[in-house]
């Protein structure tokens, strides 16, 4: 794609981002996160992760620079490869350099942008323009709330627990055997166990599972930091993958914590409580190696009611993170709502 320009006057130069950019960018993103209220900031670490992806397209970027040339703000988009039904498009916003203006000029940039994907789904498919922000964003909300996005009622919660004691041990059904990765070496199957679970979460889309796993072996395997297969708890009956709980060291954002990245239970083995005892199983794992306190992420509206089985598990809600949607063609639903 071409660098495009917005129309913001003589006073900015706009394109998209480079990779010598990169600190520049990283800069920014953490004078717009510092602005929030109890958010970590981005690690060098994170975003070189990010910006690695092979699915990554700086292209799919647009960067507004002032008259010193500094970076101010900048706009990226992320379509999926496969059935891109929801893009998803992050604004950061210099908090003394860049006025909402720039945030509303940027949307649109991202607007016009997404609707490239109108040739890459069904004719008959409904598109949607999907963005986030903290509950205590309120400048960032009214700047989507301007560009008509519109809060649809689901937010991820940040679930915290800090222990003051060894949690009790799990209760598990008589049926269930619990192996970590580190004596399962069947990574494929552990990966087909995680998208099974997630199949009734809001947002899913069924895609090519092929191309899905060489992702997920980005994010999950092939990070060093972030894998250790003796924190991948799963649960097995008779031999197959009943749930998965792919815990990871620490948050990378805040290393005191334990992180479990990844809890979920197969449709036909829910109701046995197998996700409550891989949770608090973490927990006590987390326990022996020193961590006090543990997070996760959930979708605070889930269909599965994950939020409510965290919450008696003793985590409480550490930030909220709002989703904001924006219909840019109606059509048939075909993500899971």
């Amino acid at each position: 794609m071409q660098d495009q320009t917005l129309l913001l006057g003589t006073r900015y130069t706009t394109r998209s981002l480079h990779r010598a950019d990169f600190e520049a960018a990283l800069a920014l993103i953490n004078a717009h996160q510092s602005t929030i209220k109890n958010h970590p900031l981005t690690t060098a670490e994170q975003l070189e992760k990010e910006w690695n992806d092979p699915e990554y397209d700086l292209d799919s970027t647009q960067a507004v620079f002032d008259a010193d040339g500094e970076l101010i703000a900048f706009s990226a988009l992320d379509t999926p490869k496969q059935t891109p039904v929801r893009p998803f498009v992050e604004v950061f916003l210099h908090p003394q350099k860049a006025d909402d203006s720039l945030g509303q000029a940027l949307l649109a940039w991202a607007e016009q942008t997404a609707h490239r994907v109108f040739d890459e789904v069904p004719e008959d498919a409904r598109v949607t323009l999907v963005a986030g922000a903290e509950s205590t964003e309120t400048r960032y909300k009214a700047i989507l709330e301007t560009a008509g996005y519109r809060a649809v009622g689901q937010a991820w919660h940040k679930m915290l627990i800090e222990m003051d004691a060894k949690p009790e041990s799990p209760v598990w059904s008589p049926d269930v055997e619990l192996v970590t990765a580190a004596g399962y070496d069947d990574l494929r199957a552990i990966f087909e166990a995680q998208v099974d679970s997630f199949q009734d979460h809001r947002g899913y889309v069924e895609g090519d599972r092929d191309a899905y796993y060489k992702r997920w072996l980005y994010y999950n395997v092939e990070d060093e930091k972030a894998y250790d297969p003796s924190l991948w708890f799963l649960a097995l009956v008779d031999g197959q993958i009943a749930g998965v709980n792919l815990s990871r060291p620490c948050n990378t954002s805040e290393p005191d914590e334990g992180y479990v990245h990844i809890l979920g239970t197969r449709r036909e083995y829910r109701g046995r409580g197998i996700a409550k005892a891989l949770l608090v199983h973490s927990f006590r794992e987390f326990w022996e190696r020193g961590k006090r306190k543990v997070s996760l992420y959930v979708d605070g509206s889930s269909k599965t009611g994950a939020d409510k089985l965290y919450v008696r598990a003793g985590m409480h809600v550490a930030r909220i993170y709002e989703t904001y949607e924006k219909m840019l063609r109606d059509g048939v639903e075909l993500s899971v709502q």
